[in-house]
């Protein structure tokens, strides 16, 4: 089977599983077997698709979720924490404010991308530098009220690494290196330690950053 350096990770597969049709009630263990490779337990419902333990599956599917949430939106469920609405995105947990959505729990989300070298003006990101890709991204949640008004929110976080992650992200859907992308500085990668380690890259398993050389 292909080798994918990219594979979604424990929250991702559950986003991408919960769009699956499937037995929500039964739920599997994470079992090593003897040739190194975990077969089930994800902690996530168990799916035809997952039982197939299909590499370049999850790869497709992370695209498709990519797509929709850059063009036309795509409806996520949350739950209240601290007077907001949490939503996970493969990126970050974000946090809805607007009422509307505190009553439903749910919204519908849109990546705003700019083109390279310019600055959204409703950037989620506010602990960028001049030189980040998270400039470039924003974070519109919508929703439709009873009366068919149109309820609008873009999101943002002060974070100080979520600057890393974005950059991160801007970067695999550029299609570059998982290798290159570790070379630059302001970088976050998490690299699945259920799968095959990749030389040199063994500290970004379960998750690491580069640091950013200028601080």
């Amino acid at each position: 089977m292909e080798d994918f350096e990219d594979i979604p990770n424990l929250e991702e597969l559950e986003e991408i599983i919960n769009d699956e049709e499937g037995d929500l009630e039964n739920f599997v263990k994470l079992e090593k077997e003897k040739d190194g490779i975990y077969r089930a337990d994800i902690g996530v419902p168990i799916t035809k698709t997952l039982m197939r333990n299909n590499m370049e599956y999850w790869a497709q599917q992370t695209m498709d979720i990519n797509q929709s949430l850059l063009t036309t939106g795509r409806q996520y469920g949350g739950n209240i924490y601290h007077n907001s609405l949490r939503i996970y995105l493969m990126f970050a947990n974000i946090c809805l404010y607007h009422p509307h959505f505190l009553l439903h729990h749910k919204a519908t989300i849109h990546i705003e991308l700019k083109e390279p070298g310019e600055h959204h003006e409703n950037a989620y990101c506010l602990t960028t530098k001049h030189d980040d890709k998270a400039r470039r991204l924003a974070i519109k949640a919508t929703g439709i009220t009873e009366g068919g008004e149109t309820v609008v929110e873009y999101l943002w976080s002060a974070g100080t690494m979520i600057a890393y992650k974005i950059n991160s992200w801007i970067d695999k859907l550029e299609g570059i290196p998982v290798e290159e992308i570790a070379r630059t500085k302001r970088r976050y990668l998490f690299l699945d330690p259920r799968n095959r380690p990749i030389s040199g890259l063994e500290k970004y398993i379960g998750g690491g950053y580069t640091p950013d050389t200028t601080e």
